[in-house]
């Protein structure tokens, strides 16, 4: 994903050359939705699954779908309300940050196409760096407060790039964003998993990324209404941070996951926040 979105960047850095602008970036992201079928044809479920469907088909018995998914929903909801609480205020923030990157290098502070390309295929690479750097470290210390830790660092990094105006500054909060973009890439994905069982955990992870993406709508609609009365888009963004508290918040109520069994987490109760 990292090195499609750094491939994506470089391109951009010629967008004045490129036939139609713009539009060309499209055609240059489709060519990776022609390995889509090949993709879906070589991916096998795991046995793991194979071998739980085939026992449910044995019998006779088992509960209609609906049915089931309400049981889990009644059984899970507690843990479906906290994950929402995590993901939602880091979707407001995170989607205006990193959507007005490249509009904020060029119309504030005044970089090309080309420098603003460079500057941001260069702090890049904090993204897969984040990746890996927030996996190993929650898997030895915990996935509670290494998330709690790149949320923090996420609104540092926006404060920092939204409000610096010399070049070291800049770049520093662009690569801290990238970089806490990508690890909490991972560790959203990583609760999301582990929290809920086996038949409910695709469920859970479609309403991770419906209410991320309500969240990233909603980010960009306050700072629509924030835009005349606090002087611009970088002041309106630098005002969602008064939201970082709140993920970190939820985060203390939610079980930990790391070095656990699925079994063991998915019977553990939460508490109410």
């Amino acid at each position: 994903g990292g090195l499609g979105g750094a491939i994506t960047i470089l391109a951009y850095a010629f967008v004045d050359s490129l036939p139609y602008g713009w539009r060309s970036l499209f055609v240059v992201g489709s060519f990776g939705l022609l390995c889509v079928p090949w993709l879906w044809y070589r991916l096998h479920e795991t046995r793991r699954f194979s071998e739980h469907r085939e026992h449910q088909s044995i019998g006779s018995t088992a509960a209609p779908e609906q049915q089931r998914l309400r049981d889990t929903l009644r059984q899970h909801g507690g843990r479906i309300a906290l994950l929402l609480g995590v993901v939602a205020p880091v979707a407001i923030i995170l989607e205006p940050g990193s959507v007005f990157i490249s509009k904020h290098l060029q119309d504030d502070l005044g970089y090309s196409p080309g420098e603003m390309g460079l500057m941001v295929a260069l702090c890049g690479i904090g993204a897969p760096l984040g990746n890996m750097l927030a996996g190993l470290v929650s898997d030895r210390f915990g996935r509670k407060p290494v998330t709690i830790g790149m949320s923090l660092l996420l609104s540092v990094a926006i404060a920092l790039f939204y409000n610096a105006t010399a070049m070291t500054p800049v770049i520093l909060g662009l690569a801290l964003m990238f970089t806490s973009l990508g690890g909490l890439l991972v560790l959203h994905t990583a609760l999301g998993t582990e929290l809920f069982p086996t038949n409910f955990r695709s469920t859970a992870a479609g309403i991770r990324e419906v209410v991320g993406a309500l969240g990233a709508s909603l980010g960009l609609w306050l700072v629509s209404l924030l835009f005349a009365g606090v002087g611009g888009n970088s002041a309106a963004i630098t005002w969602l941070l008064i939201l970082t508290p709140i993920s970190p918040l939820f985060l203390l109520f939610i079980p930990e996951t790391a070095g656990r069994e699925l079994e063991e987490i998915t019977s553990e109760p939460v508490q109410a926040p």
